[in-house]
């Protein structure tokens, strides 16, 4: 529930509102964890960095290098 004045809209059908929801417009989110919205929080090669902060999402290898 929003509160009063505040509709329950859902845009991202993901079963929370937007106000309550910081990320409206992702289903798989709703805070935007260390990569943000409209990206997954991933380890692709398992080396303890995110994809999104890794130069070499696919080498195991920290970082990639």
């Amino acid at each position: 529930m929003c509160g009063c004045a505040l509709a329950d809209t859902d845009s991202d059908n993901d079963g929370t509102p937007n106000c309550g929801d910081a990320c409206p417009d992702d289903p798989l989110k709703q805070v935007a964890g260390l990569c943000g919205c409209g990206v997954l929080d991933v380890d692709t090669d398992g080396d303890d960095a995110f994809d999104c902060m890794d130069l070499c999402p696919e080498d195991a290898e920290p970082g990639g290098r």
